[in-house]
Order: C-alpha cells, then structure tokens, then sequence
C-alpha cells in the first residue's frame, strides 16, 4: 500500500461516517484559508513520520488525524462539546479500522483535545497514530529491476 493509496482509505473511512462533511490534509489546517469549510470534518496532518524496519516485513508510521468542529469565539463550553462530539467520532473510526480494514494495523493510539486549533474557532480531538502496513517490497527481489549495475 502506498502513502497515497493510505490517504485515501483514510478519506473514504473518514467521510463515510454519518457526521463528516469534509475531508482535508496537509502540513497545517487553517480554517480562514479554507473559504470551503464545512463542519464536523477530519484532517489528515503532513508530515508522515515514518520508521523503517529493514529486516521485518512490516513498516510503520505515524500520522495524526484531527476532528475538528466549528465552535463559537473564546466558549468554553462550546469547545467542550465540540471536543466531546469529537472524539466519539474518533472512537468510531478507529473501532472500524481496527475491526474491519485488512491493508493496515493501526499498532498504537492516543488522543488529545484541541482548542481554539491554529487560532481558528474549531475544537476537536487530534488522534496520534501508529500504523503497521507491509511493506511493498519485503520478498526477495532482483536488484536489477531498480538499479543499473
């Protein structure tokens, strides 16, 4: 599976939920930037943080994956409802990956509340990922077919 292909299993799982609208990823959300904001949505975090395992057949890598829900300016209680509603939809999609994806293992899991994210009204629950997925080429291979030599 490769990085792009991941994206879009997140994607799809994440906009397949009932409550989000939208979808997005990058290096940074910023909602004054995004004149097509539509709330609740899931952001995918740039960069991926990768390990690699040169003897195993699996790799992992981390990711963070951010809910996030338009609040009201500096309410406490409306972030904390946004905060709440946040994580139960976080709850869900992990339970789904973990119970129904085969491509990729999420290995490690936890979550943090945000508020008032990158300045913008829009709280949530930011979710730290660890994800296992084998590697494209863990079998014995010819070098010849990537190398000149």
């Amino acid at each position: 599976m490769t990085l792009e292909q991941f994206k879009d299993k997140i994607k799809n799982i994440c906009t397949a939920h009932k409550d989000i609208k939208k979808f997005d990823y990058g290096s940074e959300y910023n909602k004054d930037e995004d004149n097509d904001c539509i709330y609740p949505m899931a952001f995918l975090e740039l960069p991926y943080v990768y390990d690699y395992e040169l003897n195993n057949t699996m790799d992992s890598f981390s990711i963070a994956l951010d809910i996030l829900i338009a609040t009201n300016n500096d309410d406490v209680e409306s972030d904390h409802f946004a905060i709440s509603l946040s994580k139960e939809i976080a709850d869900v999609i992990l339970l789904y990956i973990n119970n129904e994806v085969d491509d990729f293992k999420i290995e490690s899991a936890s979550g943090l509340s945000t508020r008032e994210y990158t300045d913008d009204n829009v709280a949530g629950w930011r979710l730290e990922l660890n994800i296992l997925f084998p590697r494209e080429n863990c079998d014995a291979f010819d070098y010849n077919d990537y190398f000149n030599f």
